[in-house]
């Protein structure tokens, strides 16, 4: 029986693991450890998958739990950081397992497998990656061709499963937070810049409005309570496919989320005032929403919106790779086989 062991932190990379995991505890090949942290616990946490919380251990805790399991093929969810699966990446290479990394989004390539700065110093044995573009991208920043799988995202998989049509209220705006105050200098705008200039131009465009902010999971509780109101509400319990499902439209930066609602059909503008980087909202790019860089911009679209005249944008077509769980599932049972075979 092979032995796979996985791990988590952020929560693009606890989303993009947990469907393999769930196929992974069907099969009978395998047994399955996972190592959760982060954002990523409260994901595995409602998916129902056991889990050990990695961030009440100790490095040296987990290497001794790392070395006790011996697991045969290590999977990862990628972050940004010296999240713990970095910490134990050489442990489980010195094991001989075979080693994957899963990829959520299309930015900050190098940083997930570097330290503090460009050294590629916890590549793993392969990346399964969204699409081709993932992969050119991800070359361009110098990263091994012969690494880079294309596989699809996991998570897509589950992307509109829970959003639904017609239950939406015209005048809830849902803003989908991220925590940028700190790189402001670095991106041009912060997230009070965005939900302030979201307020302040609905109030003078409409006279019934509300806004539910919806927390980044790595922000702290009570961030935004300044705003709280008759008109703001904050929601970070709700599941975020209901909140997209009765939001009119949804305004964020670039959000992972914005992209999940984009292919659902849903209303959606990446507001990201005084951008002094490439756009990283993938809708935008893929012509799925709205990019503003202005308020003029924000107030144009918003008057759109509630006149009814909001800007049609195409279908999400063949922008997201189908049954990628089961392609990553695939490139395991290879990987498996080439070990037997050796």
């Amino acid at each position: 029986m092979k032995k796979i062991l996985f791990s988590a932190f952020d929560a693009g990379g606890g989303n993009a693991v947990f469907p393999v995991v769930k196929e992974i505890l069907k099969n009978k090949s395998f047994k399955a450890l996972s190592l959760i942290g982060g954002p990523s616990k409260e994901i595995f946490k409602r998916e129902k998958i056991k889990h050990i919380d990695a961030d009440v251990l100790r490095v040296k805790d987990l290497k001794t739990l790392v070395i006790k399991f011996k697991p045969n093929i290590f999977i990862g969810g990628t972050s940004a950081g010296l999240t713990f699966d970095k910490k134990i990446l050489n442990e489980v290479k010195k094991l001989g397992a075979k080693t994957i990394y899963i990829f959520d989004y299309w930015s900050r390539y190098w940083e997930r497998f570097s330290s503090d700065k460009k050294d590629f110093k916890y590549l793993p044995d392969m990346i399964c990656v969204m699409d081709d573009r993932a992969k050119k991208e991800m070359m361009a920043e110098g990263i091994d061709r012969h690494l880079i799988k294309i596989t699809g995202n996991p998570h897509f998989d589950y992307f509109q499963k829970n959003i639904k049509k017609g239950v939406e209220g015209k005048s809830t705006i849902l803003f989908v937070s991220q925590p940028y105050v700190e790189k402001k200098e670095e991106v041009g705008y912060d997230e009070f810049e965005v939900l302030d200039d979201i307020l302040n131009v609905s109030r003078g465009i409409a006279d019934d409005f509300r806004v539910i902010i919806r927390p980044h999971p790595k922000e702290k509780s009570g961030k935004f309570n300044k705003y709280l109101d008759v008109r703001v509400k904050i929601d970070d319990k709700t599941p975020i496919e209901k909140l997209l499902s009765r939001a009119g439209i949804i305004v964020g930066m670039n959000s992972m989320v914005l992209f999940q609602a984009a292919v659902a059909g849903k209303k959606v503008i990446s507001y990201q005032p005084n951008l002094k980087t490439r756009d990283f909202s993938i809708s935008s790019e893929l012509g799925l929403s709205k990019l503003a860089i202005t308020r003029k911009d924000l107030k144009k679209l918003l008057q759109g919106y509630w006149q009814d005249n909001f800007p049609k944008f195409k279908k999400a077509i063949n922008v997201i790779i189908p049954n990628a769980t089961k392609n990553v599932i695939n490139l395991i049972k290879k990987m498996d086989k080439y070990e037997k075979n050796k």
